[in-house]
């Protein structure tokens, strides 16, 4: 997240406030692949190339710039000696599913606001959710609270 946020500073308008909200819905999904159990988001969801804002921005900026870097770090990670008692594990790296459902869900909220914005309610997260999604946030050196996302 902290390195996509670094992305978000050489953009500039809308293109910053949706990359932005890239990050967001990143961090709102690593929420749900850490609490809820696989069996529990294994689910038929909606068709995103459909969804315009998905296939005409949010897939490109995917295809383009996210994906070719997380190849780039797995191959670093692949390369690196790792000490003798130290495993590296990954799972679910990036579920596009998961991802596009919170996004038109994050999208879906917004829109039925008066000021465009979700706020925290909207997911009724526990508190220690909320205060992990918070602590992330706040490592990725933005000036701006997690919540409410404006769009």
């Amino acid at each position: 997240a902290k390195n996509s946020l670094a992305l978000v500073e050489a953009e500039k308008g809308a293109m910053s406030d949706l990359l932005k909200l890239a990050v967001r819905v990143m961090l709102i999904q690593e929420m749900l692949l850490r609490y809820v159990p696989l069996d529990k988001r294994a689910f038929t969801t909606v068709e995103f190339n459909d969804w315009g804002l998905f296939s005409e921005y949010l897939g490109p900026i995917l295809q383009n710039k996210f994906y070719p870097f997380l190849a780039e770090e797995l191959g670093r990670l692949n390369k690196l000696d790792i000490p003798e008692g130290v495993q590296l594990e990954s799972c679910d790296i990036f579920d596009g599913r998961l991802y596009g459902h919170v996004l038109q869900f994050v999208v879906g909220v917004a829109l039925k606001s008066k000021k465009s914005e979700v706020k925290a309610d909207a997911f009724k997260f526990g508190d220690y959710v909320d205060d992990e999604l918070k602590h992330l946030w706040t490592e990725t050196s933005s000036n701006e609270k997690f919540f409410p996302m404006k769009l």
